[in-house]
Order: structure tokens, then sequence, then C-alpha cells
């Protein structure tokens, strides 16, 4: 239960008591109302604390019990400097998904402390959503945070280096070849480092310098609604600097997995 919102009502709920009973008794009118008064505005505050902070210190919103079960795939965790009774309140990027649908959530939500060693990029936790707008999620604690992906055969020292799991290393040439053909958004991008310091180019690469950047992309292929991917990939040094956010590229998806997408360098200028 919140106890801002709890409270909140209440004062409000004797706030408007006290000025029925102001009007119904003349003679008590004038304490009546100023003791309505006096107990409006303080619950209107709790209640304005109590909506704004429900999902920060926790507490369930009230689409919990009623709302939309999934899961989400967490893709970013940020520290926002509070905690509520010892408990850190969290900053969340999420990879959701809700039946057959797919989307990106950010939130901040209190997060037990007992359970942060297991709360990572790559960690998948239990969500409900809004059954009146499922962009609107909270994560549900009571179900345990499940390990995500871990790094492929070789790859622990270049997932160590770049903060989250490498499962492996794909030939953008294949995909770019096979693959269906449509374009991605550019969501995020981070800088993973140079690809020959992190050991995962070959002796007689062309390029050594070329760069590996993790990328939140948002892809559209023709004939379904767009849905987001993260990749590893490796970014041409010619480009280093010049690939953000709101940014247009255009890829190529594998057939068999819409998570495994290829970006065509050579056309972005």
């Amino acid at each position: 239960m919140n106890p801002f919102l709890a409270v909140g009502n209440v004062l409000v709920l004797a706030a408007f008591a006290c000025a029925a009973a102001g009007v119904a008794i003349p003679g008590a009118r004038a304490p009546l109302l100023l003791t309505a008064a006096s107990l409006a505005l303080p619950g209107l505050i709790m209640r304005t604390v109590g909506v704004k902070l429900g999902k920060l210190v926790g507490v369930h919103p009230s689409f919990v019990d009623a709302g939309l079960h999934g899961t989400a795939v967490i893709t970013g965790i940020g520290d926002t400097g509070v905690t509520i009774n010892n408990d850190p309140v969290v900053a969340f990027d999420l990879d959701v998904t809700i039946g057959d649908r797919r989307f990106s959530a950010t939130l901040k939500q209190r997060t037990p402390r007992v359970i942060m060693g297991a709360v990572l990029p790559g960690s998948v936790v239990s969500v409900v959503a809004d059954p009146e707008d499922a962009s609107q999620v909270a994560i549900d604690w009571t179900q345990a945070p499940a390990s995500g992906p871990r790094p492929g055969p070789g790859l622990e020292g270049v997932s160590a280096k770049v903060g989250e799991p490498v499962t492996g290393i794909e030939s953008a040439t294949d995909l770019l070849r096979t693959g269906r053909k449509g374009t991605a958004e550019v969501k995020s991008a981070k800088d993973a480092g140079d690809i020959s310091e992190l050991g995962v180019v070959a002796p007689d690469d062309s390029h050594p310098d070329d760069r590996l950047y993790i990328l939140e992309l948002e892809v559209k292929l023709p004939g379904r609604s767009p849905y987001p991917v993260r990749i590893g990939h490796r970014l041409p040094e010619r480009l280093y600097g010049r690939v953000g956010p709101g940014m247009i590229i255009p890829v190529a998806v594998d057939r068999d997995d819409d998570q495994s997408v290829a970006i065509d360098w050579t056309t972005v200028t």
C-alpha cells in the first residue's frame, strides 16, 4: 500500500467532511471550514507526493494486480543516489516483452538490497504492464531475477572489457548478403574500445583500428512493427564519433533470428 497516497486520501476525505458539516451547521461554520482548509492542503500535498513517488519507492502501481505480465531484459542500470529504508532506488533501461509485443522502457524503482548482486545488465526480470497503457511497466521483485546470457567460449576477456556479456562474434558480410533488408534508428551508441586492444581482430585484418560499439537500435523491416535490438558491432574508423542517437542506418536481419542484425556501413557517409 502506498502510505503517501493513503494518508493523503484520508486527509482529503476529512476535509470534505468538515466542509460539509460547516455548511450544515451555520453556527460552527467558520471553525469547521478553517479545519477543512487545514486538512485539505496537506492532504493534496500527500496525494501528489504519493502519485509521483509511488514507483520510486517501490510501491506497486494500481495496475499490478490486474496488469499484463511479461519479462524484460535489463539493458542498463544507473544509480539515482536515493535509498529507501536502506534499499537503493535504481534507474533501469529495459527491453520488455509483453505477449507478442516488444518495446524499450525506462523507470526508477526501489530494489531490494539483498538481490542487487543478481541485478545486472543482461538479467531477466518479471514485469507487469498497465493494461490501458502497456508502456507503463513496473518490475515485480516477488519473482527472482534470472541470469542473462553468459560470455561465449573464449570471450570472457572481451566481455570484461566491454562490461557486458559478449556471446559471439558473427560475420556481418554473410548476414548483409543473405539477411532481410531494412533500416534502423540508433537509440544509443556506446564505444566499447579499439578492436585490436579488445583482441577481436585477426592478425591479417586490414582495418585494425576500427572500434567495437554497443548499439541500441529500433529496427524497421517491411511488413512488421519496429522493434528494439541491442548489439555489439564493428564501426569503421572513419565513422568514429559520428554515430549517435537519431541516425538512420541500413541493416540486414537474420531470417531465423530477428535479434541478429548487421549494419551496412559502406553506404553511411
